[in-house]
């Protein structure tokens, strides 16, 4: 699927600005470093945008952290679809050193 450059700058605005409100927010878990995220399709073909919220690399996480951190990646998605983007966000964790890696 070939999506317009235009479609890709206004997308890239909208996810940075909810990224950015989202990870400025008091109620935002301490443990994200960063973000990162790219265009691509789904395994669908559809179009997609994979977001990506760094954590420091701990294999064995607390249960608490990890329900805080799905319901931070909850409330992304939400806002996400509520931009009413034209690619299906995907968000997910990962830990800095495979981000770095990449």
């Amino acid at each position: 699927m070939v999506v317009p450059i235009e479609t890709l700058n206004e997308e890239d605005a909208k996810i940075r600005g909810v990224l950015d409100e989202a990870l400025n927010e008091k109620a935002r878990p301490s443990e994200i470093i960063k973000y990162d995220f790219a265009f691509s399709e789904d395994s669908t073909g559809d179009a997609s945008v994979w977001i990506w919220l760094v954590v420091p690399h701990n294999p064995k996480p607390p249960r608490a952290q990890i329900t805080r951190l799905r319901k931070f990646a909850d409330t992304i998605r939400d806002r996400l679809l509520s931009a009413h983007l034209s690619h299906w966000p995907y968000v997910q964790y990962t830990s800095s050193s495979d981000r770095l890696a990449k």
